[in-house]
């Protein structure tokens, strides 16, 4: 969708491979770790080829479920920070806007919280010495 100066419209969503494209500077390959995910995950070519592969014994196609058990295996040991790192991404932000919410009595205190490591989130020292002022 184009706006009357031909330029692009800000609130058409775009595809997610941009999206994810944006994490490559915190999580360097995201995009082909996200289209190698897509090829197990996804009914394409690929996908199938994870499920089966040609058989000596009759030249056709043999199942062999476990083969996308050893391609994410296989993913898993080239990229081992990727789900941590996007667990951290998804989950930090949210969790650190609710923190600042309990400080100004906003949302209803929730007391699991204060058990949380909040140092280790590389952000939170900032924010509680924001929080100070």
């Amino acid at each position: 969708m184009r706006s009357k100066k031909g330029e692009d419209n800000p609130l058409k969503a775009k595809d997610n491979v941009f999206y994810v494209g944006q994490l490559e500077s915190v999580l360097p390959g995201a995009t082909m770790l996200y289209h190698r995910l897509c090829a197990i995950c996804h009914p394409s070519n690929m996908s199938i080829d994870y499920l089966y592969h040609l058989s000596t014994e009759n030249g056709g196609l043999k199942l062999v479920p476990a083969n996308d058990v050893t391609a994410i295996t296989e993913l898993r040991k080239e990229f081992p920070t990727a789900l941590r790192d996007a667990l951290m991404m998804s989950c930090n932000p949210p969790l650190l806007i609710l923190r600042v919410l309990h400080k100004f009595g906003i949302h209803p205190k929730l007391v699991a919280l204060k058990n949380l490591p909040w140092a280790k989130i590389k952000m939170w020292p900032e924010i509680e010495k924001s929080l100070r002022r």
